[in-house]
């Protein structure tokens, strides 16, 4: 009889662990706004510990675990005690990737709160070798790859395939890059550098405009 139930208690747990490993989903953190909290907890029921999750416009956060309910919650302090407190943000993957970014920007309507966008980081929608370009600046920015013009509206975001997808050697993009916007009358080129993207890396460019300095601005942050 016990070896009966142990019989039934493995398959079961094998089940368990398979059906997981197949929803099995992860996430991980980019501000594109300088926001008042430096990290944000939420709460890991498999270990049943507080999780803080860093918060930086520099890189991304490590990836963290998403629950087989598909909901994250997260809080400037997890109540441990079971108070009820709002959480800043509460994000919901169903329908999302094994490997989702979530980019976050400050509410203009709530300084408490936070708004996000999630960027499916899968290879198909995001594959190596391609930059997800930002455009925040309220006007559009143009760049050359290479012999390769692009036009990145203003307030959108767009992808850049600079790795060739057919070729089998998976030769990197490698040559000079330049961008440029207009301002003050005129079209400032404000990058001109040389890249190089192996097909095993995608890169965030986010745009933006230094109003005190008077000039645009390039962040590039590496998603391996």
């Amino acid at each position: 009889m016990n070896r009966t139930l142990t019989y039934i208690h493995n398959i079961f747990f094998s089940v368990l662990l398979s059906v997981c490993s197949l929803n099995a989903k992860e996430f991980r953190i980019l501000a594109l706004d300088e926001t008042p909290f430096r990290t944000l907890e939420t709460f890991d029921f498999s270990t049943s510990q507080v999780v803080q999750v860093p918060i930086s416009t520099k890189h991304a956060s490590p990836k963290f675990k998403v629950p087989s309910n598909n909901t994250v919650q997260l809080y400037e302090k997890y109540p441990i005690d079971g108070s009820e407190v709002a959480p800043v943000l509460s994000l919901n993957f169903n329908g999302q990737s094994e490997d989702t970014l979530i980019l976050l920007k400050n509410d203009p309507a709530d300084s408490s709160k936070l708004k996000c966008r999630l960027v499916d980081c899968s290879p198909k929608s995001f594959p190596g070798g391609s930059i997800l370009v930002i455009n925040t600046c309220k006007k559009s920015i143009i760049a050359k790859f290479k012999d390769k013009i692009q036009k990145f509206p203003a307030k959108n975001s767009k992808y850049v395939q600079l790795v060739d997808p057919e070729d089998s050697e998976g030769n990197p993009f490698s040559g000079p890059v330049k961008f440029a916007g207009p301002l003050n009358g005129k079209l400032e080129h404000f990058v001109s550098t040389i890249w190089y993207i192996p097909s095993s890396l995608k890169q965030v460019i986010i745009l933006s405009e230094n109003r005190q300095k008077g000039r645009y601005e390039l962040k590039k942050v590496n998603i391996y």
